[in-house]
């Protein structure tokens, strides 16, 4: 697998919360046994944030997508829609 196709998008809330760190060290456990690569993000608790995120993944070579999403918006949903025909989320 190259380098330029081994790499999944992780894209939290925030990370001031514990939980998420769990759900990242999990995350990078089971990828990482799989010969993947996690780039993690945080949309800091906004959906300009987390669009701002979905949009770099859709300029980059990444694999896949990861998202727990925060607060929603319409403008998300369609980044994840054109997101969902290019990568698996």
């Amino acid at each position: 697998m190259s380098l330029l196709n081994n790499l999944i998008m992780l894209i939290v809330p925030n990370l001031q919360d514990s939980f998420f760190y769990q759900i990242i060290h999990s995350v990078e456990r089971v990828t990482t046994g799989n010969g993947y690569e996690i780039i993690l993000r945080c949309a800091n608790d906004e959906s300009l944030g987390e669009q701002n995120c979905l949009q770099k993944l859709l300029e980059g070579r990444v694999k896949g997508l990861i998202l727990i999403a925060g607060e929603y918006s319409h403008a998300n949903l369609d980044l994840l829609q054109i997101i969902k025909q290019r990568r698996p989320v």
